[in-house]
């Protein structure tokens, strides 16, 4: 037997037994729990970046949309233009304008206002719709950002669990240490000598 195995009893050395299986069944917990939380985030960030894109993909559309509106109303602003005020230059739409009655013309004008307050509503709509869209887009854009900072600070923590898994010291055992905790159930050890083969540290004495 060594010599400083006789500083210590079977309590001490029980209990500093048992307090190293705890800290390493604590840290095998922390590493299952971060790994499971990557995991989850994980599924959470590819959910988002498909929701993403589909929102992406929903606003050029709209935004299209909105740019055939646009010039749909540009050309009911030429023709009403045209109607109060021809334009010389074209000699041909003046001419069919000409040879239009007063009730006809007042019923295209009536007909091309009409389809400009038509096209109004829907481009006010279409608005409305791309702003919504819009929107949505930037809260699924940070949505994605903020599961990617927890994937990564899960990842981190995660890393630096395994790493001190990995690196973890071992700890002296001094006399005196467990003096305070009470193992109701603890069992001789017998001989120290034969069970631990370890050599532990001197005791450091006062």
């Amino acid at each position: 037997m060594d010599d400083n195995m006789e500083n210590y009893t079977a309590e001490e050395l029980e209990a500093a037994i048992e307090q190293e299986m705890q800290m390493k069944k604590m840290m095998d917990q922390s590493i299952a729990d971060l790994k499971e939380t990557i995991s989850e985030l994980d599924l959470k960030h590819k959910k988002l970046n498909t929701e993403g894109n589909e929102w992406k993909t929903r606003y050029e559309t709209q935004h299209e949309m909105n740019t055939q509106l646009e010039r749909q109303m540009e050309s009911l602003k030429d023709k009403i233009q045209l109607h109060n005020g021809p334009n010389k230059k074209d000699n041909l739409a003046v001419k069919n304008l000409e040879e239009m009655s007063d009730t006809g013309l007042k019923g295209l004008a009536k007909q091309l206002e009409k389809e400009k307050n038509s096209l109004e509503g829907q481009l006010r709509d279409m608005e409305w719709r791309l702003d919504q869209e819009s929107k949505a887009l930037h809260k699924a854009t940070e949505g994605r950002k903020k599961y990617v900072t927890d994937l990564m600070d899960a990842s981190y923590h995660l890393d630096s669990y395994e790493r001190l898994q990995g690196k973890q010291p071992s700890q002296k055992v001094t006399p005196g240490r467990f003096a305070q905790r009470k193992l109701p159930h603890a069992k001789p050890l017998g001989n120290p000598g034969k069970k631990f083969k370890t050599q532990l540290p001197p005791v450091e004495r006062k």
